[in-house]
């Protein structure tokens, strides 16, 4: 990761992400960009300054963006950067996709090619460089086995023990036989390069809830889950085991969603 992206809204809810980004920037020596999004020229710039000095991110680039359309301005701003990463806060309000904007954390992730680090409102950022486990919430689709790339990828760059989950129903009959089919193959696949990987299982009606509960009691520093990307019903309840994930965690979240799943197009390009 070369340049974190932190979109804020110059409420002290949005600082959050600050705290997490900092010494994420600091152990990767990547470039920080403290970024807002506005619709008609204003001095918010002079404010992203001050935060800038009072989070001793002194060498933070300060980026005021235009447009009528926040979500595409954030986007285009992200895309231009080399090999990105969004980190943003959730306000925690009563809708688990209102995030720093109305919704834009749902929209960013439909149309950003990179990962979104999202810290929610009971969110202890200092987990992130203090405890040593990363939590990957799986559940046997293909864009959720998508996610371990990125995972692995922040397992490998930040010393994190890697776990990995599924939640299943208690009316799924079929996981009662074997519940550890799944998670054993990707364990396999994982081991010879991280010898001590683990996997863990659990039945619960609410997903979102029993992935805390896991976090919880293993003390992880950082959970990865993915978005599904599609539409209607589905989509709502796909993306609110992933936004509610985020509302209720002790830590940050990564979230991959459909568009990092499918890369950079420039990158895809070149391929």
């Amino acid at each position: 990761m070369k340049t974190i992206v932190v979109p804020l809204d110059l409420t002290p809810e949005s600082e959050r992400a600050v705290a997490v980004a900092v010494p994420l920037a600091r152990r990767w020596k990547a470039d920080l960009v403290f970024a807002t999004a506005t619709t008609v020229p204003d001095p918010a710039g002079l404010d992203l300054d001050d935060l800038r000095r009072r989070s001793g991110a002194d060498t933070a680039r300060v980026e005021v963006v235009y447009g009528d359309d926040v979500e595409a301005t954030i986007a285009d701003l992200v895309d231009a950067a080399p090999d990105p990463v969004i980190c943003m806060a959730s306000h925690g309000r009563s809708s688990y996709s209102r995030a720093i904007v109305g919704s834009v954390t749902e929209h960013l992730l439909e149309r950003v090619h990179c990962p979104m680090l999202l810290v929610g409102p009971h969110s202890e950022p200092a987990l992130l460089t203090q405890t040593h486990r990363l939590l990957t919430c799986l559940d046997q689709s293909a864009s959720s086995e998508a996610i371990l790339e990125p995972s692995t990828a922040w397992a490998r760059e930040l010393g994190l023990e890697l776990w990995l989950a599924e939640v299943f129903h208690p009316r799924d009959v079929d996981s009662r036989e074997a519940p550890y089919r799944f998670l054993d193959t990707i364990v396999a696949r994982l081991r010879p390069e991280f010898p001590d990987v683990r996997a863990c299982v659990s039945w619960n009606t609410e997903t979102a809830l029993e992935i805390v509960h896991l976090a919880r009691s293993l003390s992880v520093s950082l959970i990865s889950v993915g978005t599904h990307g599609l539409d209607g019903l589905e989509r709502f309840a796909f993306g609110s085991v992933a936004m509610g994930v985020v509302h209720s965690a002790p830590c940050p979240v990564l979230v991959i969603g459909p568009a990092a799943r499918a890369g950079r197009p420039d990158m895809a390009a070149g391929a």
